[in-house]
C-alpha cells in the first residue's frame, strides 16, 4: 500500500492539483479556516476556528471591517492578539475579520495598539474597535 500511494499521486498529479485547486475556489471560507488553524497547530497556539465561525463573525461585523468599519466582499481573518505574541490563541474570541489595508496595517500589533495607532492619525475606528483600549 506505501508503495502504491506515491506512484498514485505521480501518475495523477495534474488531476489531483486541479480537484484540490477547484475545491479551494468553491469553499473559500473552509479552505481559508484550515489554513489559519494550520499555521496555528504549526505555531503550537490552542484553539481552532471552523468555518462557521468565520460565517459567525461575518454577520456580526455586518460585513464590514472590525477596524475602520469599510465594506469588503474579501475581510481577512485577523488575530486581535497577533500569533507572534505571547498569550495569543486561535479560539474565535481572539479573532475578527478586517479588510486588507487595516489588516497589512496592523501587522504584528495588538488590536489595541491598532486601534491607537489609527487614531494618533485621525483615522476613523468602530465601536467595537474602540472597546478594545478600554
Amino acid at each position: 500500500m506505501r508503495e502504491y500511494l506515491p506512484a498514485y499521486y505521480e501518475r495523477n498529479a495534474e488531476k489531483l492539483k486541479a480537484r484540490s485547486s477547484q475545491y479551494a475556489k468553491d469553499n473559500p471560507d473552509k479552505t481559508r479556516a484550515w489554513g489559519h488553524t494550520r499555521r496555528a497547530r504549526l505555531l503550537g497556539l490552542p484553539g481552532s476556528f471552523t468555518e462557521a465561525d468565520i460565517r459567525r463573525l461575518h454577520a456580526r461585523q455586518r460585513g464590514r471591517c472590525f477596524y475602520c468599519g469599510g465594506p469588503d466582499p474579501h475581510l481577512q481573518v485577523d488575530h486581535k492578539i497577533p500569533v507572534t505574541r505571547a498569550g495569543s490563541t486561535n479560539w474565535p474570541s481572539n479573532l475578527c475579520l478586517a479588510c486588507r489595508p487595516c489588516n497589512n496595517g496592523k501587522k504584528t500589533k495588538t488590536a489595541a495598539e491598532y486601534v491607537r495607532h489609527r487614531l494618533r492619525r485621525g483615522l476613523h475606528c468602530t465601536r467595537a474597535a474602540l472597546r478594545t483600549i478600554g
